[in-house]
């Protein structure tokens, strides 16, 4: 008697962790939905703005070449492949933020000077 409690219970707590789990999963892919959203959202202020000042589009040019590293990417963009190689990788976790030039802004060069020494 009391094994197939034990069991009944064990199957309700197997069927709620596959629920768990679907939820979980569902929410995830929800979120990265719309991470992609923003970033199509973005891209099509900038695109817009580059088409409309070639200021805009050098400063965003600027920065894309100091951020791009894939010639494959570089390319779309009609920067030199080349020059990716030269280019170091940024650091995992590790967030700068750059002015519209793609220079570190100044807060962030301050944040390193902390931290070298």
């Amino acid at each position: 008697m009391k094994n197939s409690k034990l069991e009944a219970l064990k199957t309700k707590k197997e069927q709620i962790e596959a629920r768990i789990k679907n939820i979980e999963a569902k929410e995830k892919n929800r979120a990265k939905k719309e991470d992609t959203r923003r970033k199509i959202l973005i891209g099509a202020m900038v695109m817009e703005q580059m088409a409309k000042s070639n200021d805009a589009k050098s400063k965003v040019l600027a920065s894309l070449d100091g951020f791009l590293t894939r010639p494959l990417d570089r390319r779309l963009f009609g920067l030199d492949a080349s020059q990716s190689s030269q280019k170091r990788e940024p650091e995992k976790g590790k967030v700068q933020k750059l002015n519209l030039e793609g220079k570190p802004d100044e807060a962030s060069r301050q944040s390193e000077k902390r931290k070298s020494a």
